[in-house]
């Protein structure tokens, strides 16, 4: 039995861990082989040199949990996504920031319904308006329906105000850097940024109304509110708010509704109402024709002049007969209030005569169908008493 004994040259001074281990595994084996020796056993001397650097032990592979790189489905969305801006150079969407964007030259209009709040942005702001802008995570992933009716097509400066408004109710807020636009929540905005809707809206946005931004071209948004709420009342279903920055009315109720509040401002929003004052009068004791034409004699009588045709100064008034109703437009105040103190004299039972007349009253606090009931119950009782 032959042995071989290392003899082991430490060729540098310092080793790595792994070196130093192998170093102490050779020299206990070096006293054992010389233990051997002293025993009669017939060693061979065989010089052994480390390399000088020893390579590591191998690692074992480890599982890594990174995540994947989620890129945007775009689908056929065309926005563009920037880097990442600091939000310290991050400034609200002011007058003369919107100037240095690039917008579209034409007029245009924009309507969708129960489109979700994500893919909106990205239509709005990326293919209609065709801007650059970069949205906050927090934003990308909310997916609240989003309806919105602008069917007039107006200016793209005044377009970019009622998306920003829009966006506004849902408490997005577009920010603007000299590098582009950043769509983030509106409690990440530095500056105070005052509320578009009332928390009141907010609420029934959430219930799933619509909402519609109705621009206007000639009438005062108080006034065209004004009138509208005589066709309708909105009531606890919904709600119109003036926006005098837009000069529009933001009104926020079920699909259908905002429909029939939409034709009937367009029933004012005309040259001839332009700087006017409104008044809508639904008489019940009186047709409106045959009130208009009572009106246009009091009138003429007074010297007030009447605006017919393409006359523009003066008052004019248009009857609405489908809802038995007059609509005044007057450029004097005062004549507004001297009409209806007119109708308020001429509108009672005696002033209308003792013969037979069709009157109209308009229910405001139970259902038509109900009151009728009521009062030919009621009529048949009295008849039955006389007999």
């Amino acid at each position: 039995m032959c042995i071989y004994l290392a003899n082991i040259v430490n060729t540098r001074n310092n080793l790595s861990t792994s070196s130093k281990t192998v170093l102490r595994k050779l020299t206990s084996i070096g006293l054992l082989l010389t233990f051997a020796s002293l025993t009669g056993c017939n060693i061979k001397n065989v010089d052994l040199t480390l390399p000088s650097t020893l390579p590591e032990p191998k690692k074992k592979a480890s599982v890594q949990n990174k995540a994947p790189d989620v890129k945007l489905e775009q689908q056929q969305l065309s926005s563009k996504l920037l880097p990442n801006l600091h939000t310290k150079l991050m400034q609200p969407l002011t007058e003369k920031a919107a100037d240095q964007l690039k917008l579209p030259a034409e007029e245009i209009a924009i309507n969708v319904d129960a489109l979700p709040l994500n893919e909106f942005i990205h239509m709005a702001l990326g293919e209609i308006m065709g801007l650059s802008f970069e949205m906050d995570a927090q934003v990308a992933s909310r997916r609240e329906p989003v309806t919105l009716h602008i069917t007039q097509p107006v200016k793209p400066r005044r377009l970019l105000d009622m998306i920003e408004q829009t966006l506004r109710a849902y408490d997005i807020f577009i920010a603007w850097s000299p590098q582009g636009l950043r769509v983030m929540p509106i409690t990440k905005a530095g500056s105070t940024i005052p509320l578009v809707v009332s928390e009141r809206s907010k609420v029934l946005l959430n219930m799933g109304r619509a909402m519609t931004i109705i621009p206007l071209r000639y009438a005062e948004p108080s006034e065209a509110l004004s009138f509208a709420r005589h066709f309708m009342h909105l009531g606890s279903t919904g709600e119109a708010i003036v926006n005098a920055r837009l000069n529009a009315l933001v009104v926020i109720d079920m699909p259908d509704r905002l429909a029939a509040f939409q034709r009937a401002i367009e029933l004012i929003d005309t040259p001839n109402f332009q700087n006017k004052k409104l008044l809508m009068i639904r008489p019940v004791y009186w047709q409106a024709s045959e009130l208009t034409k009572a009106l246009e004699e009091l009138l003429t009588a007074q010297d007030i002049p009447l605006a017919k045709g393409e006359t523009k100064h003066g008052v004019r008034i248009i009857t609405v007969e489908p809802i038995n109703a007059l609509v005044i437009a007057s450029p004097e105040p005062a004549w507004v209030n001297l009409i209806n103190e007119w109708v308020g004299e001429l509108d009672t039972a005696e002033a209308a005569g003792e013969e037979s007349n069709s009157y109209v009253y308009f229910v405001k606090k139970r259902q038509r169908q109900r009151t009728g009931r009521s009062i030919i119950q009621h009529l048949r009782w009295r008849r039955y008493q006389r007999h």
